[in-house]
């Protein structure tokens, strides 16, 4: 209807996905960044630096870090909470050594 304010959401803002097995509810910043993640005995909130960029995600309860991201020039892997070491490999071409645990995505060339 002409002359009317568009609905903005308000933050935090969030969003509740369930299903028979699951019920999570997600709590978003301003700039849509996930900072809550509560449900199924998880209760987490993201680490962010002031640019929005996620560093580590917090247990609450539990009083951990459950896991925490490496950056280079990018995100370029994580580490979770029993010290397994997780890697992106964008141009795999480099040999993976000295204990690169597990390769969470790559992007080969095509030829």
């Amino acid at each position: 209807m002409q002359g009317e304010q568009p609905v903005r959401p308000t933050y935090p803002s969030l969003l509740t996905i369930s299903t028979n097995a699951y019920n999570f509810t997600y709590g978003y910043d301003e700039m849509g960044n996930t900072v809550t993640k509560v449900g199924n005995g998880v209760n987490e909130y993201y680490l962010r630096d002031q640019t929005g960029k996620e560093l580590a995600v917090y247990k609450i309860g539990t009083d951990t870090i459950s896991i925490r991201n490496y950056f280079g020039s990018g995100l370029i892997g994580k580490a979770d909470s029993l010290g397994n070491n997780y890697f992106y490999c964008t141009e795999c071409l480099v040999s993976l050594i000295n204990g690169f645990r597990g390769l969470i995505s790559a992007n080969l060339p095509v030829s």
